[in-house]
């Protein structure tokens, strides 16, 4: 949409300039040249055409939003994990596929193993002043666990062992707001499942 709005504003300016440039007199029987009302008024219009255009063009790159982009492929994170490609042969998978096309293996056997693919490594951010958490790696391995947890009335004490390991590659002034969210974050996907 930014690029018809572009293109509207290109054919704005030079229908404006052409206008403006517009020879509106006509010559006399004496010799001289005489202001034509008719192409004054023509001239007028192309003028305001020209504005509009140009206006038109203006809004439409100011106020176009970006398209989101659905992907095409199956990626782990819906499932909580962060790999966009088939863990056995690294090819794009698709959104439906429950076995991969190239290499002929079983996605369900790669979502069991799919915890130990989390790169929680950056989980820790500094931000100039102070370590902070990275809130979305933080929920997505929440989202993944969720998913995988039978009870989920007891999801953290289901999941205690996986959340210390997690935890263990965190600094300790953060490790409680880790759990935490982890927490929050469980009961923010059980509401929405109801």
């Amino acid at each position: 949409m930014k690029g018809l709005g572009l293109f509207a504003l290109i054919v704005g300016i030079v229908v404006a300039i052409v206008a403006f440039t517009m020879d509106v007199s006509v010559p006399t029987g004496y010799g001289g040249r005489v202001n034509n009302i008719g192409l004054m008024s023509e001239r007028q219009n192309y003028i305001l055409i020209g504005c509009f255009i140009i206006l038109c063009g203006l809004l439409m790159i100011i106020f176009c939003k970006k398209k989101d982009i659905t992907p095409t492929s199956k990626s782990d994170n819906d499932r909580g994990c962060f790999d966009t490609k088939c863990p056995f042969c690294a090819e794009l998978i698709k959104p439906e596929a429950i076995k991969c096309k190239h290499c002929g293996s079983d996605l369900e056997e790669a979502h069991s193993s799919c915890e130990n693919r989390f790169d929680l490594s950056s989980i820790v951010l500094f931000d100039g002043k102070r370590n902070i958490l990275n809130n979305d790696l933080v929920k997505d391995y929440a989202k993944y666990l969720f998913s995988i947890t039978d009870d989920k009335s007891h999801f953290m004490s289901e999941n205690k062992e996986r959340i210390e390991q997690a935890a263990s590659v965190i600094p300790d002034e953060l490790k409680g707001l880790f759990k935490a969210k982890i927490d929050y974050w469980a009961s923010e996907f059980s509401t929405t499942e109801r």
